[in-house]
């Protein structure tokens, strides 16, 4: 376990409030400090390379004694102080920014316990509840609209009201609430009847605030039993779809239409022993040893099985910890003017896929890191469970200097997203404007509720930003020699010969020398032609100042088609070049067969029973996409011609030979892929 001792300047008595881990796993702790009759707010922020930074808030004097200190975001705290008859929300960010919220309570009673949870997507909203008066089943909720850079007037999105009271005559014990995968909030709570009597009845309710409604929905009965229970604690399930509690005594795990779906007898100590569900597998127990003044975190598989055991110092000021989306276990333990942070990487204990931080997703295309041909026209997910569409939106984004560029958002309702046929696989359509530069970087965010669980209706997971980053190819091209040129290289250096080329050709565009080069060349002869003529692979490299390939191959193409009325005729060696064939850029043909295969199971038998020709279409296809359509043809209804492609394929193959249809005619040439 790595150990980071980090020394910080406050002064006064302070208490460490909150922990917010964030989505780019950027650690940030809220506290307060009394110095001199003044409270100091301040920001503690550790950042994924280990660097720490603390921001100072200016004291601010309020007579007020009691008060809380969430954190919205990585820039804002929201400071709440209240007295028995009214309250006051302020915005903070080194000044006061916003005194939004000073009314007095819906009821002239004294307000406790006031809990403040965030939306899933943290710069969306957040909801802020305070129960009225102790035992009761009263609680007041206000959702508020997130302050930003660009909005930073915060107000009441709904509320401030009071939760529907139980008609039953049950008394409160406890209630947790958590944010939806959804974008929503809900609530449980813990009540108990029968106080009086013999038998005492335990009974957990739920409801959810909605963001259509933009309110708590009907409260829904997930579990009575007469076992004995203090306190209740909730969320969404990591590695699994819905919710789940946890009381002193068992653990539910339910629907958001109520339905339970798992109900288990543990015993739970809310004083000492706090338990944590990982998303890879297996669970942590952090447990308070007292006399030793430590934690004691124990790691078991997903059998049960100890794997590993830790003791983190208790220090007097406090003790935070989180896991991070990463798996990686990460706490804090306070003392005076030093903040001392402990990391460990945790096992993997399921097979999945952890790169997505996202334990429904086996893979996509493209792949994590993968380069991608320039101009790919779809991206697909694959998932463990059965998925449909639900409401939310999937966006590509091309990474630049300054901010990243969108290039396409897409609804999940919307045409262009379609559910293939083994139902765990989505395909979203991407526009041919979308990845057309070569040579970039991309990332795509998948928003959570973009699909939902198909058998239990159940809002599923996305992935973050910076997460699914890939790369488009470089560009690269084809040029075609005529028959003059075989007998004038006859008498050159093959290397020199083509040297040249790049230097005239560099001169004719004009771009940058660098930028251009002949990776390779073969000989394509026709049965009508005695010699002949060869044809090259040109690949034009990008650059983050200057023209793109894609406008350098449009002019190379123009200028080669219009050789007699532009400077490629006149130089010695471009001169050779055959205006009838142009520059023709490389398409999908080869790379798509490839992806078939790695995305389809029936192809891949296929294509073990028929490799050898197989393989002569799949380097055919580099030259004339239209060579694929022979393999599903059914000719004879010979094997070979029969192959198991996927709908994408056809897709594919058909768009691909739409676009050649305003090329000119490709020759029969052949290429490696």
């Amino acid at each position: 376990m790595n150990q980071t001792v980090y020394k910080i300047d406050l002064k006064g008595t302070c208490t460490f409030y909150k922990l917010l881990a964030q989505q780019d796993r950027t650690i940030i702790l809220s506290n307060l400090c009394i110095y001199n009759n003044t409270y100091q707010y301040s920001f503690l922020k550790f950042t994924p390379d280990g660097t720490a930074s603390l921001n100072n808030y200016n004291a601010y004097r309020d007579k007020r004694g009691q008060r809380s200190v969430d954190i919205l975001n990585s820039n804002y705290l929201l400071v709440t102080s209240y007295d028995q008859q009214r309250r006051k929300l302020f915005l903070w960010n080194g000044t006061l920014i916003q005194r939004f919220f000073d009314v007095d309570l819906i009821k002239d009673s004294n307000v406790i316990d006031c809990r403040l949870t965030r939306n899933i997507q943290q710069d969306k909203n957040f909801l802020k509840t305070c129960r009225i008066e102790l035992n009761s089943s009263e609680i007041e909720w206000i959702v508020f609209n997130a302050p930003t850079y660009s909005n930073e007037n915060i107000k009441p999105i709904s509320g401030p009201k009071m939760l529907e009271k139980l008609e039953l005559k049950e008394s409160f014990v406890d209630y947790s609430t958590f944010a939806t995968i959804d974008g929503g909030f809900g609530l449980a709570y813990l009540a108990k009847f029968g106080l009086n009597t013999n038998i005492t009845t335990y009974s957990v309710y739920v409801t959810f605030w909605e963001p259509e409604t933009a309110d708590f929905g009907p409260h829904l009965l997930l579990h009575q039993n007469d076992e004995n229970a203090t306190w209740i604690d909730c969320d969404a399930q990591i590695n699994a779809v819905g919710y789940y509690c946890r009381l002193s005594n068992s653990q539910i795990s339910f629907l958001r239409s109520g339905a339970v779906l798992k109900y288990i007898t543990k015993e739970f100590s809310a004083d000492s022993t706090t338990t944590i569900s990982l998303a890879y597998g297996g669970l942590l127990n952090k447990t308070l040893i007292v006399k030793d003044v430590v934690f004691a975190i124990e790691l078991y598989d997903q059998n049960g099985v100890k794997n590993d055991s830790w003791n983190i110092s208790h220090l007097d000021e406090g003790y935070l910890s989180t896991i991070l989306s990463n798996n990686t276990f990460w706490a804090a333990t306070f003392d005076v003017n030093k903040v001392i942070v402990y990391t460990k990487n945790l096992p993997f204990f399921s097979k999945k896929d952890t790169r997505y931080e996202n334990p429904f997703i086996i893979t996509t295309y493209p792949r994590l890191n993968e380069k991608i041909p320039f101009g790919a026209r779809e991206i697909t997910i694959n998932y463990f469970v059965e998925i449909a569409f639900s409401n939310n939106n999937i966006s590509i984004y091309q990474n630049n200097e300054t901010e990243p560029i969108l290039r396409q958002s897409i609804s999940a309702k919307s045409q262009y997203c379609h559910v293939e046929m083994d139902n765990r696989t989505i395909r979203v359509d991407v526009f041919g404007s979308t990845f057309n530069q070569p040579d970039k970087d991309y990332f795509i965010v998948v928003n959570n509720n973009f699909v939902k669980d198909a058998q239990y209706n159940e809002a599923i997971k996305g992935i973050n930003r910076n997460i699914w980053q890939f790369k488009t190819a470089t560009l690269i091209g084809l040029l075609r020699l005529n028959t003059n040129f075989s007998d004038f290289n006859k008498i050159k250096n093959e290397r020199e010969v083509f040297k040249t080329l790049e230097d005239q050709l560099s001169f004719t565009i004009p771009v940058e020398r660098s930028r251009i080069k002949i990776i390779d060349h073969k000989t394509d002869k026709s049965k009508s032609e005695s010699v002949g003529r060869e044809i090259l692979r040109l690949q034009i490299s990008s650059t983050s100042d200057s023209r793109n390939p894609m406008e350098i191959a449009h002019d190379l193409n123009a200028l080669i088609e219009n050789k007699w009325f532009t400077p490629i005729s006149t130089y010695s060696h471009t001169g050779f070049l055959d205006e009838t064939f142009g520059f023709q850029v490389k398409r999908l043909a080869g790379y798509i067969i490839i992806n078939e295969i790695s995305m389809n199971s029936e192809y891949v038998v296929w294509f073990r029973q028929f490799g050898k020709p197989a393989a002569l279409f799949t380097i055919l296809s580099a030259a004339d996409i239209d060579a694929l359509n022979l393999l599903h043809s059914k000719y004879a209804n010979l094997g070979l011609f029969s192959a198991p492609i996927s709908k994408r394929l056809e897709d594919l193959i058909f768009w691909g030979s739409t676009i050649n249809i305003f090329i000119e005619d490709i020759p029969q040439f052949v290429i490696q892929v």
